[in-house]
């Protein structure tokens, strides 16, 4: 990618992120201004937010208020954290803000106010021009979760009896579109009826209509289509933006790759952080409050099923005379039943967050038993072998082989089909592999381990 050479190049080496802070600290502490105006004009915007989010949070406000013009602050404001986000918006005054909120394009607008609490958002709308508060409210009654939360209301369409070239004149007169690769034709009734490229323009006869050289089947999504439908869709047609279109198929917004790179990047961090037992949203959080309360339940969670194993654990070594190793092995089964049981968990979850289509779910299922029956009778050999070889224990290698061919391919098909029934019943079926999930995987397996346990030894 080419980039203007007014700017720095980009800050990928820890060392220059350092340098650079440390030049802005010191400039902005001296006071000496002028020389920090041509830092930030010269980094480019993301590496300055990169930057900014590093500092103590009262030096970053600090920073940003000296932040011109108003053009490169909204571009620096939108690369920033959330929590970032809201910090500067609670802490700077109105005066500065909104010249900043205002170069933002409508989108990053609407989602920049939906983070801060309502009566801070009123607060900027109250002061915005008229324009700019009819572009924010029109957007911010769609939900964050469909296209209408992520579209920009600015977008280049034109009448299908454009000719090419008044199209490449209204294009070099066009002000605040966000993407422009793509050319937008509406028919008589304002209903979406065609799309081209800026190419397509330059190549084709000047003197031909835009409906003569436009593609006239658009891919298109509704104002509630879910965003990550949406992502899919431009993932899948290898999409630079999509339409959104409400009832009447008029044109109402635009969602652009770099947004549904940001959708892209928070599903996958919302995945990560739920299969570490953090709510999402948690990351990156203001207050040790708020991530002590969104982090309790899923650590309470695994405390009541580790109380529960306990308490089976507890009630079936009564009956036994040597519980010893097993206990020694308890440890090894439910490791291996527990990571077997995430990786089926995880690849069917998978499955259902990139939307793809299963033709035969049941030969997938049993497939995926008969790999977990496989890796059963092969670490359940190796187990038993291993407490035959310390212990010369036949009930206790006849539990450890019986226990590992039954378990895995269960837990498997339990694991397997529980993303699916998650997301049917409303569910988030990201849980099938948290740790919630983890703890009732670990009841299981001890349930089955101390039951076949008992009945090898008290025959």
């Amino acid at each position: 990618m080419m980039q203007d050479d007014a700017h720095l190049p980009p800050a990928h080496d820890q060392n220059q992120k350092q340098v650079l802070a440390d030049a802005m600290v010191r400039l902005y502490r001296k006071q000496d201004y002028t020389p920090l105006q041509k830092i930030f004009a010269k980094t480019m915007p993301a590496d300055l937010a990169m930057v900014l989010d590093g500092f103590p949070r009262q030096e970053m406000v600090n920073l940003f208020s000296v932040l011109q013009p108003p053009a490169l602050a909204a571009k620096v404001l939108r690369e920033l954290s959330p929590a970032a986000q809201i910090t500067l918006l609670q802490k700077l005054d109105t005066v500065v803000l909104v010249p900043i909120v205002e170069k933002m394009p409508p989108d990053a607008r609407s989602a920049l106010l939906k983070q801060v609490p309502e009566k801070e958002a009123n607060r900027l709308l109250a002061t915005m021009n008229g324009d700019s508060r009819r572009e924010v409210e029109a957007l911010q009654g769609y939900d964050r979760g469909s296209a209408g939360g992520w579209m920009t209301s600015q977008f280049f369409i034109l009448p299908e009896e454009t000719l090419v070239a008044e199209a490449l004149a209204a294009i070099h007169n066009m002000c605040g579109c966000e993407m422009v690769y793509y050319l937008f034709i509406k028919d008589g009734k304002g209903r979406l009826a065609g799309v081209t490229t800026l190419r397509q323009l330059v190549l084709r006869n000047p003197q031909q209509t835009l409906a003569a050289i436009a593609k006239q089947r658009v891919i298109h999504v509704h104002l509630h289509t879910p965003i990550r439908e949406v992502a899919s869709l431009a993932r899948r047609h290898h999409l630079l933006a999509i339409p959104v279109v409400d009832e009447q198929d008029v044109m109402t917004g635009l969602v652009t790759m770099d947004d549904l790179m940001t959708v892209v990047e928070e599903e996958n961090t919302a995945d990560i952080l739920c299969q570490a037992g953090i709510r999402t949203g948690e990351y990156p959080t203001p207050t040790l409050r708020e991530t002590i309360h969104k982090r309790l339940p899923w650590l309470m969670a695994t405390l009541a099923g580790g109380a529960l194993v306990a308490l089976l654990l507890n009630q079936q070594l009564a009956v036994l005379n040597n519980p010893f190793p097993l206990l020694l092995f308890l440890p090894v089964v439910l490791a291996l039943a527990g990571r077997v049981a995430q990786q089926a968990a995880t690849v069917a979850t998978r499955g259902l967050r990139l939307g793809m289509i299963e033709y035969s779910p049941i030969v997938n299922r049993l497939r995926e038993a008969g790999v977990a029956l496989v890796m059963g009778g092969f670490f359940g050999g190796l187990l038993s072998l291993a407490g035959w070889g310390i212990f010369h224990d036949k009930p206790l290698a006849a539990t450890l082989v019986m226990t590992m061919v039954v378990t895995l391919p269960l837990l498997t098909l339990l694991t397997a089909n529980l993303p699916r029934f998650l997301q049917k019943t409303g569910g988030d079926a990201r849980l099938a592999s948290g740790p919630l999930a983890l703890a009732v995987v670990d009841v299981i397996t001890m349930m089955i381990y101390m039951v076949v346990a008992v009945f090898f030894y008290t025959r």
